[in-house]
């Protein structure tokens, strides 16, 4: 079984994915505790490192684990990305020390020199000023440590993420005999997919199919995660004046419009806004169970989206054991990678693996 350590892992997502690809993970290094919790409740036999990455070092992995500079068959992680957000103006990026991180990552390939690595970003990493500065240093390193790479930005929904999710996804082989791609799109629009010989997206409705009625702010007794937000009065009289499967605040009578949409009416136009049954949700963030931070009102309950169902819109399995309280819960589903693009492009990494190793 081909050997992983992740960087930056988060509540699990990127892992569970890569395991259901067929890799080891070996380490995961994480420094918030309430997600470090979460991974360990649901990866258990993982050596998971409760740090920041920068305290951890090649020498100590190497060593942890009995393994020669390379023979890790790959390193994987996402480095938080806010100061990448699109909602940052012009260089205000530049001020977030988060953003150094991913040369943490760059740091660790120099240590460890995997066969492969996968990294994983928002789009701001090489579509902003900043984070094209940033990915600048990167991509000439990985040239010079031998790293064959592909990348571009992907929509998570084209490869069966019931979710229009726009990632950075890079892929590396350190054998330029053996170089890999990302894997080609599996999904695509009901209006195109045939054409292209591909599957229809799937959708909200294919994601939650059997999942039970909730009322506002309730709690299911068989499921303690399909738990939603409970709204207030004035909030609730704004849900009912949205339309059923994907209506939005543009339906609101003058006395439930906001005075800030009053004063923008074209601003952040999918908040208090439902999602379709029929199509991919909206990109679940760490505000996903709050229906004033997006599109994030059931298609046709009157509530928000509850923790259960974000998390089977991000593809975890339902077993999954989230730690922390509501806000905790909500911000690590947002935050994580997506478990099917994780195991879409751990299955491409394990195919070049195979190669590498002469098991093809």
């Amino acid at each position: 079984m081909p050997s992983a350590i992740e960087l930056f892992s988060g509540c699990g997502g990127l892992s569970s994915g890569l395991i259901a690809a067929g890799f080891d993970i070996l380490s995961a290094v994480e420094i918030n505790q309430i997600a470090a919790d979460t991974y360990r409740l649901n990866h258990p036999n993982v050596n998971l490192i409760v740090d920041d990455v920068r305290n951890v070092t090649a020498a100590s992995l190497l060593r942890q684990h009995n393994l020669r500079i390379g023979e890790l068959d790959l390193l994987a992680g996402c480095s938080p990305c806010q100061g990448f957000s699109r909602l940052r103006k012009g260089e205000s990026g530049s001020t977030d020390p988060r953003n150094q991180l991913v040369l943490e990552f760059l740091r660790l390939v120099r240590g460890l020199r995997p066969k492969t690595i996968f990294m994983e970003n928002v789009p701001g990493l090489i579509n902003t000023e900043y984070g094209k500065k940033l990915f600048d240093k990167i991509l000439p390193e990985l040239t010079r440590l031998g790293y064959a790479v592909d990348y571009k930005i992907v929509d998570t929904a084209d490869y069966g993420v019931p979710q229009f999710r726009r990632r950075f996804v890079l892929l590396g082989s350190r054998y330029k005999r053996h170089p890999i791609e990302l894997p080609e799109t599996t999904h695509a629009s009901p209006n195109v997919n045939i054409a292209q010989h591909k599957l229809p997206w799937n959708t909200v409705r294919i994601a939650l199919n059997g999942t039970p009625v909730l009322e506002n702010g309730a709690t299911d007794p068989n499921i303690p995660l399909h738990t939603c937000s409970r709204v207030g009065e004035l909030n609730m009289r704004r849900i009912q004046a949205v339309p059923h499967n994907g209506g939005s605040r543009s339906s609101f009578p003058p006395d439930l419009v906001l005075k800030c949409h009053q004063d923008y009416p074209n601003g952040f136009r999918d908040v208090y806004g439902r999602m379709h049954w029929d199509q991919p949700s909206p990109t679940i963030t760490g505000g996903c169970t709050n229906i004033t931070r997006g599109r994030f009102i059931h298609p046709n309950q009157d509530r928000g989206i509850s923790l259960y169902e974000a998390a089977k819109l991000q593809t975890f399995p339902d077993n999954y054991i989230f730690s922390g309280n509501f806000g905790e819960k909500s911000l690590q589903i947002g935050n994580a990678v997506p478990v099917r693009l994780a195991q879409v492009m751990g299955t491409q990494l394990i195919q070049c693996l195979n190669e590498i190793n002469g098991q093809a």
